[in-house]
């Protein structure tokens, strides 16, 4: 799409001028009654001119309720005591809501605030905005055509939920503003029912693929090995699109996506990641390993093209591969303690944890770019089971450190490009999600559920929140997901009880609550799924669907 800048200049005048000219009469007889000659009308001219603005260009996310504004000027000569002036606005294209037709003064700027009259799906709009100048405010009369300006929108895919956190940003954050007072549920889905005996039932944390949502799901039978599917649901509909059964005696994680795949990574397997198509489910790719069932590797992170994981024996080693081909574009050894984990991508470089260091190598190459040292950690391998590394709001990085002395794991903030520690928080935390400087954390040892809004640039607790007693629960679960407007958070009860909570980032108040908390995320369409279960440490096995409607 091109844009432009400019002024559009658009002038209407408009002269209206009345003028009766007196007429003899013929004479008639004596007695003919004459009637007085009409008066003559006063003339009157009125030049109304509007000079728009433009042209009006907006970018934004696909679901936000942006407002972008029409503004320009009226001037006026000549109006009669007593003459107004109305503005109406239209659409050509009926994209944008328009305001009521109001009044306007004259030879004084104006300014209209325009929004989307429905959800935008991504794409390029573009019309014109007509201006007509009224003389009242139905616009029955009109002291002229109307003038245009031209109007462009971008709307942008927020991207889907491609792997933990969301994508290479691993942040947790999805750039749209959600309307709870039209949340609703539209469908559940389980795993098809098993045949005998389980000790339960799984459904591991799931990611989008535009019109999709992949799942790995089975169950733990009392004796033998777990029995286990990857599955493709769709999204709007809640049925199963295709499934691809995972070899008996293979431990498969959880899915991740990228551009045109759905990756799979099996261990105790000679295949260590397998790409399918998302449609399909056509095998398109796999590539081999050898990895036994201890390899610390997580789900795959996509950059472009690129797809980055930790592979090698026990993942010792991070790995490269081209999309869409498979092909290894480089590796390289992971040093120091090897933390289960998904590399971060940002431009030009991958980090990644690395016991009580933070290491940053080249995107193309995989060649060392810099190391940053965190005092927090005293690099224990007792570390984390899982470690990730989130890109902050202000070119940092937060991670949560470990130390094994005390037994604290508080967050921690780098300096990528300063290539240093700025802070670390004294409070211990686990799940966290980074947007628009603050840190959204759940606080680790603290008496009742808490969320901590931690500043992004100091590490201090800028505001805390904790469902109430009468709520009776007693802790935290799952992770967080945020949006422009909302922080997603989940907790849950002795008895097993949960909630997935909305918390308004304004108000600091809930602004939604649903039955069955557990792993939030949103799809690239706004679908909001919630993988929740039975809770007290058992695995979740109930995928749900919400949609603004």
């Amino acid at each position: 799409m091109h844009k432009r800048n400019g002024r559009i200049l658009a002038t209407l005048a408009v002269a209206f001028s009345v003028a009766a000219c007196g007429g003899g009469g013929g004479g008639g007889g004596g007695n003919q009654s004459v009637p007085p000659p009409a008066p003559t009308p006063t003339p009157s001219t009125a030049t109304v001119t509007i000079t728009p603005k433009g042209p009006i260009v907006h970018n934004d996310y696909t679901g936000v309720s942006f407002t972008t504004m029409a503004e320009g000027t009226v001037a006026a000569t000549n109006l009669a005591p007593g003459e107004s002036i109305y503005l109406r606005l239209r659409d050509t294209n009926n994209t944008l809501a328009m305001p009521a037709t109001q009044p306007v003064t004259p030879n004084q700027p104006f300014k209209f605030a325009l929004g989307p009259k429905g959800e935008l799906m991504p794409s390029d709009y573009s019309g014109q905005i007509e201006f007509t100048a009224c003389r009242d405010a139905q616009c029955t009369s009109m002291y002229g055509p109307p003038v245009s300006v031209a109007y462009s929108l971008d709307i942008w895919t927020l991207g889907e939920w491609e792997t933990i956190q969301r994508d290479a940003t691993h942040a947790g954050f999805v750039p749209t503003t959600i309307d709870t007072t039209r949340l609703n549920l539209i469908w559940d889905w389980r795993p098809p029912a098993p045949t005998g005996a389980v000790l339960d039932t799984f459904i591991t944390r799931p990611a989008t693929d535009g019109d999709g949502v992949a799942v790995l799901a089975g169950y733990n039978r009392p004796s033998g090995p777990q029995e286990a599917a990857l599955y493709s649901i769709h999204e709007h509909s809640g049925k199963t699109r295709w499934s691809y059964a995972i070899p008996s005696g293979t431990y498969a994680q959880a899915p991740a996506t990228g551009v045109g795949q759905v990756f799979l990574q099996t261990l105790n397997s000679p295949t260590l990641l397998t790409s399918f198509d998302p449609h399909t489910g056509a095998v398109k790719y796999s590539i081999g390993s050898g990895a036994g069932t201890g390899t610390q590797t997580l789900a795959p992170t996509s950059y472009a093209n690129l797809s980055f994981y930790n592979a090698g024996p026990n993942g010792s080693e991070l790995h490269s591969i081209d999309n869409v081909s498979g092909t290894l574009r480089w590796s390289r050894p992971r040093t120091t303690n090897l933390q289960a984990g998904t590399p971060t991508v940002r431009t030009g470089e991958v980090i990644y944890q690395s016991g009580n260091k933070i290491e940053i190598v080249d995107i193309l190459t995989g060649a060392p770019r810099g190391t940053i040292n965190d005092p927090s950690s005293d690099g224990a391998s007792s570390a984390f089971a899982r470690s990730i590394v989130a890109l902050g709001s202000r070119g940092n990085a937060i991670a949560v450190s470990y130390n094994s002395a005390t037994g604290a794991h508080p967050l921690s903030s780098f300096n990528l490009d300063g290539r240093r520690w700025e802070w670390s928080t004294s409070a211990s935390y686990r799940s966290f999600a980074v947007s628009d400087g603050m840190v959204y954390a759940y606080r680790e040892g603290a008496p009742v559920p808490t969320l901590d809004a931690i500043d992004e640039a100091t590490g201090t607790v800028s505001w805390s929140w904790s469902p109430q007693a009468i709520d009776a629960q007693v802790r935290t679960t799952g992770n967080i997901m945020l949006t422009q407007n909302l922080v997603f958070i989940s907790t849950e009860g002795n008895g097993g009880d949960s909630y997935v909570w909305a918390i308004d980032r304004a108000t600091r108040l809930p602004a939604w609550r649903y039955p069955g908390g557990g792993y939030v995320i949103m799809s690239g369409g706004r679908t909001i799924f919630v993988l929740t279960g039975p809770g007290n440490g058992r695995p979740p096995e109930l995928l749900r669907a919400f949609r603004v409607q």
